[in-house]
């Protein structure tokens, strides 16, 4: 193990799948110390009957675009097929990890599980992991008590610029040659397909023609399901992916019309 190795912060990407208004990159940002940014498509995610091609496709597509945004930083995500530990492990080889930034992932037990063991590694390799609410949720409540209070603060909090520092990201180059040490994922994902592309791109694409136009229709044809394909938001993928945030906001000009 290099002796000498640079002390960074890792911002590890789960289903927040953007830079704009992503809290633990702006917490990550906000140190002193360069940054990785890092998406793990894990084994233990890989093979669960919850998971399919579709779902892999759409945060492919999500992490594509993010790449693109991110070459005018002169910078990439990191993007392997590994197990999370494993993963880390591997880059404390060459990096001191002081700390780990992400958002709290709610929803499968295998990932509750997994962050249940990642806390432990976390703590046994003297890494300070600080995660962020993710739309709000609150994991492990005891009881309700100012739930709504707290909500209503968080959609309400100013959201997060995404504004990098000259040489604050961990450069391409740098990370190419990371990419030598691991399984990288390959990214490519069909053309010809009839399913929604992922990213925030493509995200506020269908949020934007919803607002502007295709919400006219939306009660009279929301309960009809050929009808409704056209006149519903379509943005729900874009949302549970993180490509856009539930916070986000919308024009007050901007009215959908009722049956009222």
């Amino acid at each position: 193990m290099n002796t000498n190795r640079e002390h960074i912060n890792v911002v590890w990407l789960k289903r927040d799948l953007r830079l704009q208004d992503n809290e633990a990159i702006s917490n990550a940002l906000a140190s002193k110390k360069r940054t990785l940014i890092l998406y793990v498509f894990e084994h233990v995610l890989l093979n669960n009957d919850h998971y399919s091609e579709r779902h892999f496709n759409f945060i492919k597509e999500s992490l594509k675009d993010i790449n693109a945004q991110l070459l005018q930083h002169n910078s990439k995500v990191l993007i392997v097929t590994s197990d999370i530990t494993s993963a880390f492990n591997q880059l404390q080889e060459f990096y001191k990890i002081d700390t780990i930034y992400s958002h709290v992932e709610t929803g499968l037990l295998v990932t509750y599980n997994r962050d249940k063991e990642f806390t432990r590694y976390c703590r046994n390799n003297f890494i300070d992991w600080k995660e962020s609410k993710n739309n709000g949720v609150e994991r492990g409540l005891v009881n309700r008590d100012n739930w709504f209070e707290d909500w209503e603060n968080y959609m309400n909090s100013n959201l997060e610029v995404f504004q990098p520092k000259k040489n604050q990201l961990l450069h391409i180059s740098e990370i190419e040659e990371l990419e030598k040490l691991f399984s990288v994922t390959d990214l490519f994902t069909p053309a010809d397909t009839k399913f929604q592309k992922g990213g925030t791109t493509m995200g506020w694409k269908y949020a934007n023609s919803f607002l502007e136009s295709r919400h006219e229709a939306y009660m009279d044809n929301i309960s009809k399901p050929e009808a409704s394909r056209s006149s519903c938001s379509r943005i729900s993928p874009y949302i549970a992916w993180g490509n856009l945030i539930g916070k986000t906001r919308i024009s007050k000009s901007t009215t959908i019309k009722s049956r009222n």
